[in-house]
């Protein structure tokens, strides 16, 4: 097909009834909602008393909500047309069949996670394999800042992961920081059964209080207010230790202790390698 045939129906397109005024309608819809866009981010940001994560939170919201809206405009704008063009076209009408299928499961992906609040911008989640702290939701993707290796790492990897909303329907998504501000996290120390295990769950046990002393009052607080909030037996604070036999040369020591969100991979280094001191010490 050679430029002038192109020319010829480009010009024959653009003559059909209606076409020009749908596309002006269109181009003027997306230019009020960048407007309104602009002015939302730039109120956020000039908005005194407002947290990063609240402000992510805000922004993110309104750009899920304006593309919502941009959609609905131009299903009512194109509409007839749209619908006569898949009825010529049968092999279109499969594609967009497959591909509006697609875009509209990632859709009822973000609706359900909108709906049932599962995370929002700074919450740190694990779906599937993919794992880090959210930076970015809209009504098809999700995009976070990976944090690993691994599914037990607790620092940046330096890249962010998207992965389409669909995953929502079909996966659980764990959220670790449901309890907001202090969280309980659990790792677990390998120990050999036929060592002297007692003193290592002492050194364990005596370095988890020391390292968490600081947080526990707070931790305590924090956690009876969200137990109450969703009606549920407050855990305890108190750092503890529990014994799981692996095999029978092997046990893993628990550890469960109250730590501010953020901090969770650092607390659970000092505690490790004040636990390996102290075993130092009393052997």
């Amino acid at each position: 097909m050679d430029q002038a045939q192109v020319q010829q129906q480009l010009t024959a397109l653009l003559s059909t009834p209606g076409i020009l005024k749908n596309i002006s309608l269109s181009l003027i819809a997306l230019l009020a909602i960048l407007v309104l866009r602009f002015i939302f981010n730039k109120n956020v940001k000039m908005w005194k008393g407002l947290s990063v994560e609240a402000r992510g939170r805000l922004t993110a919201g309104f750009r899920n909500f304006s593309i919502f809206a941009f959609i609905v405009i131009n299903f009512f704008i194109w509409g007839s047309e749209v619908k006569e063009f898949a009825f010529s076209m049968a092999a279109f009408a499969v594609a967009g069949a497959m591909f509006f299928k697609e875009v509209s499961m990632n859709f009822m992906g973000g609706v359900s996670r909108s709906i049932s609040k599962t995370y929002s911008v700074g919450d740190r989640i694990q779906v599937g394999n993919f794992r880090g702290d959210v930076i970015e939701t809209n009504m098809l993707s999700t995009t976070v800042l990976e944090i690993g290796p691994g599914l037990t790492a607790h620092q940046y990897t330096g890249s962010s992961v998207s992965f389409p909303n669909v995953l929502l329907l079909n996966t659980p998504v764990i959220n670790e920081s449901f309890m907001q501000d202090y969280v309980l996290h659990v790792f677990k120390v390998p120990v050999n059964t036929h060592e002297n295990w007692k003193l290592k769950e002492q050194c364990l046990i005596r370095a988890a209080k020391t390292i968490c002393e600081p947080y526990l009052s707070q931790a305590r607080t924090s956690i009876e207010t969200m137990s109450r909030r969703i009606s549920v037996e407050p855990p305890s604070a108190v750092p503890r230790v529990s014994i799981v036999l692996t095999d029978a040369d092997t046990m893993d020591l628990i550890v469960r202790v109250a730590v501010p969100m953020k901090r969770k991979g650092k607390v659970e280094q000092e505690i490790i390698r004040l636990y390996l001191e102290l075993l130092e010490d009393d052997e």
